[in-house]
């Protein structure tokens, strides 16, 4: 952690995970985050990072995870680098199925996810890696607020 902001890397497994996100939500705290907000952050971290453990690790081995956050006034902006293979959140189609989420297959909700809680997102492919930053408001948007589409979270 610095002075301007919370960094971690992230063991690449669900408990190195769990052990982050409970590092994040305990700074996230100390900064004055409501609760409610830190859900918010917890929820897209634990979505995106899982989706580079289990997408990326097939294809280098064990992935290199860093996190860094920074508070911001009325919400948090999450870093997330990653050596896997390139994938664009921000412009990757989101699930069209239609099914409610207890009828639907799994995989493809974390996108719904990200544009639900994220009022951007900026993804830069990098040598060797992901680069992906978020801005997560700790309010959630007002109800009949249209999602971000793909393409538009820049």
């Amino acid at each position: 952690m610095t002075a301007a902001g919370f960094q971690r890397d992230v063991i690449p497994t669900p408990a190195g995970l769990a052990e982050s996100s409970q590092a994040l939500s305990d700074w996230l705290t100390a900064q004055g985050a409501p609760e409610a907000g830190i859900g918010r952050v917890e929820l897209v971290l634990e979505e995106l990072v899982m989706n580079v453990i289990m997408h990326g690790a097939p294809a280098v081995g064990a992935p290199l995870i860093q996190l860094a956050a920074v508070a911001l006034p009325d919400g948090c902006q999450l870093t997330i680098l990653d050596n896997g293979p390139p994938f664009d959140p921000t412009t990757a189609a989101p699930r069209t199925d239609g099914a409610s989420l207890e009828q639907a297959a799994p995989g493809g909700l974390g996108l719904v996810l990200l544009r639900r809680y994220a009022r951007e997102s900026r993804y830069q492919r990098m040598p060797g890696g992901n680069r992906l930053v978020l801005t997560i408001p700790y309010a959630p948007q007002p109800a009949g607020a249209p999602l971000p589409s793909p393409g538009t979270l820049r």
